[in-house]
């Protein structure tokens, strides 16, 4: 999907990545549509209409994915009751490689594939794993580049202060 990136360059990338990019603040999110993985049903971020969104992007060979997807799942379980809902596109060209990543680090939150590279590429993604909050409006809050424990409290945070 993404073949002229790296995943070296991805990892080396996230160290000196910024924290939030104030172009992304307040627009409407880029429209994803895909397949779920697990369920095999087309998903939409229209659907979560109303829901508070962190839609993250990765693939089974990005290092700091292995610790972000049980965390969102984990944070996803928190505040389910919140209307938060986790929904990653998962970016590997074979989908086997996804596959045997989620039997390692399951989750119980939608994993989309096929999404079409038309969708993928208004993100502008620069590093992997990449994150975006979007409010119930359907506006991007921030964007989150790589993954950091903190990440997690700025999240739950703005989640919890925004009904």
């Amino acid at each position: 999907m993404i073949n002229h990136l790296k995943p070296l360059w991805f990892c080396l990338t996230l160290a000196c990545s910024p924290f939030v990019t104030a172009d992304w603040q307040n627009k409407i999110a880029p429209k994803i549509t895909g397949t779920d993985l697990q369920q095999q049903t087309k998903i939409s971020l229209k659907d979560y209409a109303g829901k508070t969104i962190l839609l993250d992007f990765w693939a089974s060979w990005c290092a700091p994915c292995r610790q972000s997807l049980p965390e969102l799942n984990r944070l996803q379980k928190e505040l389910i009751e919140h209307d938060f809902v986790v929904i990653a596109v998962n970016l590997d060209e074979n989908i086997e490689d996804a596959r045997r990543f989620l039997r390692q680090f399951p989750v119980q939150y939608p994993i989309l594939i096929r999404v079409a590279s038309s969708q993928i590429e208004p993100y502008q993604i620069e590093g992997l794993p990449v994150s975006y909050l979007i409010d119930n409006k359907g506006k991007v809050v921030t964007r989150f580049l790589g993954f950091k424990k903190h990440h997690l409290k700025q999240i739950k945070k703005y989640v919890l202060q925004n009904p």
